[in-house]
């Protein structure tokens, strides 16, 4: 896992470009101007929640590529992405673990440990 370098404005063009459609045609799809698409491309301003959700869903983005979307976007508000901010918010266990993740500087190593245990107990129903 790599963690996302792109400002939401790059990943958008990169992405656009990969499924082969203009700033035109996207704009289009979604019923917002040409301009828009491009002030959002140029890294000038950020989408709704609502297009960010029309945008993957036109670009046809994974999962993951949903989620590298939702974290460039919070990455250039400097925020939380709004997908997991209300769960950080209602769940204690997740600020003291993150709070202590921050605090004990955990390594990229240490965090794909993390991840391998949530998905194991996913995984086994342990939820």
């Amino acid at each position: 896992m790599q963690p996302n370098a792109k400002s939401f404005g790059s990943f958008l063009k990169e992405k656009r470009l990969e499924v082969g459609v203009t700033q035109r045609a996207l704009a289009r799809k979604l019923d917002v101007a040409r301009q828009h698409m491009s002030v959002l491309e140029a890294g000038k301003r950020l989408p709704s929640s609502e297009l960010a959700e029309q945008l993957a869903a036109e670009l046809a983005l994974s999962s993951d590529d949903k989620d590298l979307m939702l974290d460039a976007i919070a990455k250039d508000k400097e925020a939380v992405p709004t997908d997991i901010g209300g769960y950080i918010m209602d769940t204690d266990l997740a600020r003291v673990a993150l709070r202590k993740a921050r605090d004990a500087k955990l390594s990229p190593q240490g965090w794909e440990k993390v991840i391998e245990v949530i998905e194991s107990e996913g995984a086994d129903g342990g939820w």
